[in-house]
């Protein structure tokens, strides 16, 4: 498995951004993503112009959408035709047909502002069947650690990871350069195999995704030869567990690493440097744990979670 760094949300003069297609790719160049995924407000770009400017700029572009409504915003990736967002009623939320594509979806922004200030922008469907919705942007827009409704949304995460999978991700939702003064996130995904793009969109699916202002946090279980990455299942019959954090990218930053689950924090550890921690930690009534860097008592990374599953 190989780390790349990926935005997943991106908009363009085809839709409210100021970026040319071009401008976008040049600006993602420079902070050095290995990936971006174009998705505009209900518009797809050309495959034609996708392979263009990957070919010159050699980058990997995701096909998508923001299938944008007047009672929330869903990101489409992997999306190669366009699908109407009028089909839909705040109460006929159904993705039956996007699902039956190689697409997957993602809840955009959910507890930002809504109407009347700035319509659709606040999720509002009842989702009957969370299986449909394959991630959800726990972080978007800029200063994203400290901003309230993304605080709102890390905790309905964390909630609903008690009774399903759900990958979290950061979505800038970039439209326009970034003020110096702003700090923006990135996305770590843990890609296997040698096809980036579908190696992306598979990790997102599978969990496989570390949320982060600059550390890189590679969390796993381990029991022997046995290894269990975020985003897997950890079969056990026992109450203790081993874990492995490597840490880099901390940049000399006094920090704490916490472990958290359901059940709330069940270990801490100080460090200041690149540091690996290996530990273990008790999972008597633990459904699942994620491992988290804080620093000034406020989250810079996180990592989707890996799910304790007891034996009988």
């Amino acid at each position: 498995m190989k780390w790349v760094t990926a935005e997943l949300h991106t908009h363009t003069c085809a839709s409210d951004g100021n970026f040319t297609f071009e401008e976008l790719v040049q600006s993602a160049k420079a902070e050095d993503l290995d990936v971006i995924a174009i998705t505009d407000h209900n518009t797809i770009h050309p495959a034609t112009h996708i392979r263009k400017l990957e070919k010159k700029y050699n980058i990997d572009i995701i096909a998508g959408m923001e299938w944008t409504t007047f009672y929330g915003h869903l990101v489409i990736l992997n999306l190669h035709s366009y699908i109407d967002w009028r089909t839909i009623g705040p109460s006929q939320f159904d993705v039956t047909d996007i699902k039956k594509s190689d697409a997957i979806l993602g809840i955009a922004h959910p507890f930002r502002v809504g109407s009347p200030i700035a319509t659709g922008c606040h999720w509002e469907y009842e989702v009957s069947d969370w299986n449909d919705i394959d991630y959800f942007e726990v972080w978007s827009n800029v200063n994203p650690n400290i901003n309230a409704a993304n605080k709102k949304a890390f905790k309905f995460w964390l909630d609903k990871l008690n009774t399903t999978k759900l990958t979290a991700v950061y979505g800038r939702d970039w439209h326009r350069p970034i003020p110096a003064d702003k700090i923006v996130a990135k996305n770590y995904i843990g890609v296997i195999g040698d096809n980036m793009k579908s190696g992306v969109i598979d990790a997102i699916k599978a969990g496989r995704v570390v949320v982060s202002l600059a550390p890189l946090i590679e969390f796993t279980l381990f029991d022997n030869d046995h290894v269990v990455n975020i985003g897997e299942d950890y079969f056990t019959s026992n109450c203790i567990v081993n874990f492995k954090c490597v840490i880099t990218q901390l940049n000399n930053i006094p920090s704490s690493l916490v472990i958290k689950s359901n059940l709330g924090p069940i270990h801490f550890a100080n460090i200041s440097q690149d540091s690996i921690i290996v530990s273990n930690i008790s999972i008597t009534s633990v459904k699942w744990i994620i491992a988290v860097i804080e620093q000034n008592t406020e989250m810079v990374a996180f990592t989707n979670p890996i799910f304790i599953r007891q034996k009988e």
